[in-house]
């Protein structure tokens, strides 16, 4: 038997499965990932989530699906400044309503 020595050593030749590319965020993810990933309390509160912000749910089966993409979109949408607030129009409202009275 013969031992390695560093003159004789080769170096090891390693077979390196071929790169594979980035994986891409889903486009469609179930509701109920959606919530967990978002930190809400479940899927159903998503679901209001969604609804009051014109994010489409589609449904397939028993499932529901959204895109993470467009939830941040409804979400800069409805956290831009030129959108006036609702407190403020209520506030306007009342105001108005006061000075009539």
């Amino acid at each position: 038997m013969r031992c390695n020595t560093p003159s004789d050593a080769s170096p090891p030749s390693v077979s390196l499965a071929p790169s594979t590319p980035a994986l891409s965020p889903p486009e469609y993810v179930t509701l109920a990932l959606e919530a967990a990933r978002r930190g809400f309390r479940n899927p159903l509160a998503l679901r209001r989530f969604c609804l009051r912000l014109a994010v489409r749910i589609h449904v397939v089966g028993r499932k529901q699906f959204v895109r993470p993409a467009e939830i941040d979109e409804a979400i800069a949408r409805a956290a831009s400044p030129d959108r006036a607030s609702v407190s403020a129009n209520v506030s306007h409202v009342v105001a108005l309503l006061k000075g009539r009275a």
